[in-house]
């Protein structure tokens, strides 16, 4: 195991960009601190790049077929703090 460290803030998307870079092994996984996908859901991911032959996976609850059930307060949690955000730092919705 190794630890990687910077003294300066990178941001998420540098972050994990460094942190595969680095990494070894046949099938590399990275999945959100916060959990806010189902653990039992990385079995589905490791074997579709393992046994199905993909370079790559992701998941996503925005998916329209996603089958998530979140807490509505949760929901208006996540939609109002990005609009917030939107606003604070004049950024266009995509």
């Amino acid at each position: 195991m190794s630890h990687l460290h910077s003294d300066s803030r990178q941001g998420r998307g540098m972050a994990l960009n460094r942190a595969l870079k680095y990494a070894s092994g046949d099938v590399l996984c990275y999945i959100d601190v916060d959990l806010a996908t189902d653990m039992s859901h990385l079995k589905e991911l490791i074997e579709s790049i393992s046994l199905e032959g993909y370079d790559f996976a992701t998941g996503s609850r925005m998916m329209p077929q996603s089958n998530v059930k979140r807490p509505l307060k949760r929901d208006i949690a996540s939609k109002g703090y990005n609009f917030l955000v939107r606003i604070f730092f004049a950024l266009k919705a995509v």
